[in-house]
């Protein structure tokens, strides 16, 4: 579910795509620890902001790149014919519809899926309108579909064996950054009937709507299916999810900065979400007097949101975690590099929003990364576990914190360091988002 958030990544796509792209530091003694390969496991991608996944569409198959968005329902991406759908910032050419043996249109005797309508044309139509301005408009199709890497035929894939014949949309206009995005479209994953997990359930391909996600800066894997408990750094916690279709949404009893309670009603919290295609994290505007009350005391410092502050690696470290007490008493902690995003050199800007009217927060792709994050409709709950996110692991190593940073020369105090980063702070800032577009370009 695509929130104002993103609006920030149009005014500095570049930037946002080099802060997330930097080396993840490794642990030299860590245990060793099995990647995360198993059968139903597939790599994610550092997209500009978001996470995304290489699909196999078609007979034979052509590659598709898809943001993975636990707040929406429709898979979909531009087809053949569709006018404008922004191809020059895309991975991959629009999916070719003609050259598919097995691809299929929705005639008139054909029943429309839920939130699509049927036309004159006797297409059913699918449109899809965001928070920050975004829309797509499609219409219902069917092919041969799975979720798999870079490179068709990846020996570490097992998902080619859980193909189904997906209904999707076939984007026929784009507009905002549905045009702008380095993605081709968009895999919804929410519990609505439409989505991809919802159609390999009711297809046999995975025994129940059950999947993971697990993101770090630079990529991280999606595990249909079930969690990935061998890359978990602890045991994983579970809440109970409060409703059973449509959005994967929490209750949350308390919010913490460091060992302070924000002193703010509860209620404010009613409806939360957790939604992998918002970048940041939106909370609600009623309760930013309180945290910034709680923020003072916990650090004796003024929270500033969107405004770049430098800071050493200590100071960074320093800044207190920001938790979520679950209704059942589960603590999942936002670390500081989670919610502070790096912006150039040694500067990082906070990407905590109060900017939500009413109640209801949005727990963001920031919100997820680090943690192994099992959807589990079939049990009604979602959990939680500090992870090692890395699906190119070689078994020997583990990440000891999933999260990069700049390393700088600390030499401002408690404010954190002034000076420049050091030297390879910023070595491979080229490789994650470009290396997942470029990866087996020539397979597209």
């Amino acid at each position: 579910c695509r929130r104002a958030a993103r609006t920030a990544l149009l005014a500095a796509v570049v930037a946002t795509a080099a802060s997330t792209r930097v080396r993840v530091h490794r642990r030299e003694n860590a245990p060793p620890r099995r990647r995360a390969q198993a059968a139903g496991s597939a790599p994610a991608y550092q997209g500009w902001g978001t996470h995304f996944a290489y699909a196999w569409v078609g007979t034979p198959p052509q590659r598709v790149s898809v943001f993975l968005d636990t707040g929406s329902s429709w898979t979909a991406f531009p087809c053949t014919g569709c006018g404008d759908c922004g191809d020059a910032y895309h991975t991959d050419p629009y999916f070719a519809t003609p050259e598919s043996s097995t691809y299929r249109e929705m005639g008139p005797d054909d029943a429309c899926a839920r939130g699509a309508s049927r036309q004159h044309d006797g297409r059913c139509r699918i449109s899809q309108e965001y928070a920050e301005g975004s829309t797509w408009e499609a219409f219902q199709v069917r092919d041969h579909f799975y979720v798999g890497s870079a490179t068709q035929g990846d020996p570490r894939i097992g998902t080619s064996d859980m193909a189904v014949n997906l209904t999707f949309g076939c984007m026929t206009a784009a507009s905002g950054l549905f045009q702008e995005q380095l993605e081709d479209g968009i895999m919804g994953l929410e519990m609505s009937g439409n989505s991809l997990v919802d159609q390999m359930e009711a297809q046999g391909a995975i025994a129940a709507h059950s999947f993971s996600l697990c993101l770090e800066y630079g990529g991280g894997f999606l595990n249909l299916g079930d969690a990935a408990p061998e890359v978990h750094l602890e045991a994983m916690q579970y809440v109970p999810l409060e409703r059973t279709s449509g959005f994967y949404e929490v209750g949350i009893a308390q919010l913490r900065v460091g060992g302070v309670d924000v002193d703010a009603d509860g209620s404010y919290f009613e409806g939360t979400i957790v939604d992998s295609g918002t970048t940041h994290t939106l909370l609600p505007a009623g309760v930013r007097n309180a945290f910034d009350r709680a923020w003072l005391q916990a650090t004796n410092k003024t929270f500033t949101a969107d405004e770049p502050v430098e800071l050493s690696r200590e100071a960074l470290l320093a800044l207190p975690d920001i938790s979520f007490v679950m209704g059942n008493g589960t603590v999942v902690a936002m670390r500081p590099m989670q919610y502070m995003q790096h912006e150039s050199d040694c500067t990082y800007s906070a990407r905590l929003y109060f900017d939500q009217p009413g109640t209801g927060a949005v727990l963001g792709a920031n919100f997820m990364l680090g943690h192994d994050v099992h959807f589990d409709k079939r049990n009604g709950r979602i959990g939680f576990a500090r992870a090692c996110c890395d699906f190119d692991g070689d078994g020997a190593s583990c990440a000891d914190d999933p999260f990069p940073y700049p390393t700088c020369s600390a030499s401002g105090g408690d404010d954190g360091g002034t000076g420049g980063c050091d030297e390879g702070a910023d070595e491979g800032a080229d490789e994650g988002a470009d290396e997942g577009a470029d990866e087996g370009a020539d397979e597209g």
